[in-house]
C-alpha cells in the first residue's frame, strides 16, 4: 500500500470515531429471494418424501403380515391417505389457479383487442370501429404481409 493510501485508510478510521456510521439497511436481491425460496420448497420436498417413504414402509409391513393391521399402522394408512387427499386438492387448486389466470389474461387481451381504435389526442369518430386481430388483417382485402410492406420501403 501507498503512503498516501495509508494516510487516508488513517485518516478514514480516526473519521468514524468523531462522525459515527449508522447501520445501513439493504435491500435484498432477487438472486438471494428465489435462492431462499426455492431452498425452502426443497426443504418441503424432502419432508413430503421422507413422510411418504415411512407411509410406504408402514403399508408394506401391513401387507408382509397379511393384511393384519395393527393400531400402528391403521395411523400410517390414515397418514397416507391425508397426505394423498392433500395433495390431490393441492393439484386441483394449481389446475384451477391456471385455468382462472389463462381466462383472465384471454379476457383481457380479448378486450384490449375489441377496444375502438383511438388515436392520442383525438376523439372517435365512430365508436364503431374496433381494431382487427392480426388474423383478420391477414384476410382483409387491404391487407399487406411484412414481405410486401418491405418491398414498398425498398
Amino acid at each position: 500500500m501507498s503512503r498516501a493510501g495509508m494516510v487516508f485508510f488513517a485518516l478514514a478510521n480516526v473519521g468514524h470515531l468523531f462522525f459515527p456510521v449508522s447501520p445501513a439497511y439493504a435491500i435484498p436481491s432477487p438472486e438471494l429471494v428465489i435462492g431462499s425460496l426455492s431452498s425452502l420448497s426443497q426443504l418441503v420436498a424432502i419432508g413430503s418424501a421422507m413422510l411418504g417413504g415411512a407411509a410406504s414402509v408402514v403399508a408394506g409391513r401391513t401387507l408382509l403380515r397379511g393384511g393384519r393391521t395393527d393400531r400402528g399402522s391403521r395411523l400410517g394408512w390414515k397418514v397416507s391417505l391425508g397426505l394423498l387427499l392433500f395433495g390431490l386438492v393441492a393439484v386441483a387448486l394449481n389446475a384451477y389457479q391456471l385455468i382462472n389466470y389463462r381466462s383472465e389474461r384471454a379476457a383481457r387481451l380479448e378486450a384490449t383487442l375489441l377496444r375502438p381504435a383511438l388515436m392520442p389526442g383525438v376523439a372517435a369518430l365512430d365508436p364503431e370501429v374496433k381494431e382487427l386481430s392480426f388474423s383478420q388483417q391477414q384476410k382483409h382485402p387491404l391487407g399487406i404481409t411484412t414481405e410486401e410492406s418491405q418491398k414498398l420501403l425498398d
